[in-house]
């Protein structure tokens, strides 16, 4: 079994990527890309790069990064386990504000098959296109891009679906934020909202433990599994370091 590789969205243009453990390995033929990056403060790194990834889940669980909660998938293929990070909050866990890959995830998991093997791909919606202007006068533009789910949900693959009707702008069965006046504006709290989601979330974790522990047990080994005194997931934590932590 390969090294593990952890993947996170690439926020502009779509796909994923994954930082090269062995940054001063420039000459390798394994696929690695040179990313040159702005913030926090510029740099470049050495990453690979996916369209698309799958296999069958065997780990799901949410833990602390150094840029926040991260909600990590892995998925088992042939000869390598893929884990998938995506961001729980926004932007700080107290300003109360969910990621959309992470509220976009949990609408969809009560209508995951754990026993389907699963695809991660990305969708570009170019029609959400949004400009604005800084306080500087600086223009900027964003798209958004999406990650998706693929599982054989009836006769073909297709994107699953959220598990929540959508309805006269809202989402059935999910509580809306409570809203409050506040010095001529209006305020949000997404406390209730926020709870159902990750409950969402931790509710399927714990179901299908014993199943996920069981597949992990089943395979071969990653790398990092093989190290000894601590569980497979510590271990492929252990193992990642910080190379999971790196700025998006």
């Amino acid at each position: 079994m390969e090294e593990t590789r952890y993947w996170k969205k690439i926020a502009e243009g779509g796909g994923f990527w994954s930082y090269c453990k062995d940054q001063e390995n420039t000459k390798s033929n394994d696929g690695r890309q040179l990313y040159k990056y702005t913030r926090p403060n510029p740099g470049e790194r050495w990453q690979y790069e996916a369209h698309q990834f799958g296999g069958v889940i065997d780990s799901l669980y949410i833990k602390d990064g150094k840029f926040g909660e991260e909600l990590c998938i892995g998925v088992a293929s042939e000869n390598r386990v893929n884990v998938l990070q995506i961001k729980v909050w926004q932007d700080k866990k107290s300003d109360g504000k969910l990621h959309a890959d992470f509220k976009g995830f949990a609408k969809k998991i009560p209508n995951i098959d754990i026993n389907d093997s699963i695809d991660f791909k990305t969708w570009t919606n170019l029609k959400g296109k949004r400009e604005w202007t800084d306080g500087e006068g600086n223009a900027h533009s964003s798209i958004p891009t999406h990650i998706m789910v693929y599982q054989d949900n009836g006769a073909m693959r297709t994107n699953t679906k959220a598990a929540f009707d959508y309805i006269d702008g809202a989402y059935v069965g999910i509580p809306a934020p409570e809203s409050a006046e506040m010095g001529g504006r209006t305020v949000y709290d997404f406390t209730i909202q926020n709870k159902f989601f990750i409950d969402l979330v931790e509710s399927f974790s714990a179901k299908n433990d014993e199943l996920l522990k069981e597949r992990r047990e089943n395979r071969e080994s990653t790398p990092a599994e093989a190290l000894p005194n601590s569980s497979p997931v510590e271990n492929e934590l252990v193992a990642a370091g910080v190379d999971d932590d790196l700025p998006f």
